[in-house]
């Protein structure tokens, strides 16, 4: 099995991956919309802005109204979040 690093490495690796198949728009610090995060992550764009308004699983970026997460931290969200750690 995979240490935590590792599988968070491997984890972006592939997201970074999908964000460009996917044609979403990058940053240069590797972040994305809070849409493209939530298709990133597989959920409703309307589940990432309830938990930014109440509970924030992950971190997030404001800056004049936008939105956005960073890939690494998108990573770290999904690794966390598994059981068998």
């Amino acid at each position: 099995m995979m240490d935590v690093p590792d599988a968070i490495a491997d984890t972006l690796a592939k997201l970074e991956r999908a964000a460009v198949t996917a044609g979403f728009v990058l940053s240069a610090d590797g972040r994305v919309s809070e849409a493209d995060a939530a298709t990133l992550l597989g959920i409703a764009a309307g589940t990432m802005r309830n938990w930014r308004n109440s509970r924030a699983p992950v971190p997030f970026y404001k800056a004049g109204g936008r939105v956005t997460y960073r890939l690494s931290d998108l990573a770290v969200f999904i690794e966390k979040s598994r059981e068998d750690w």
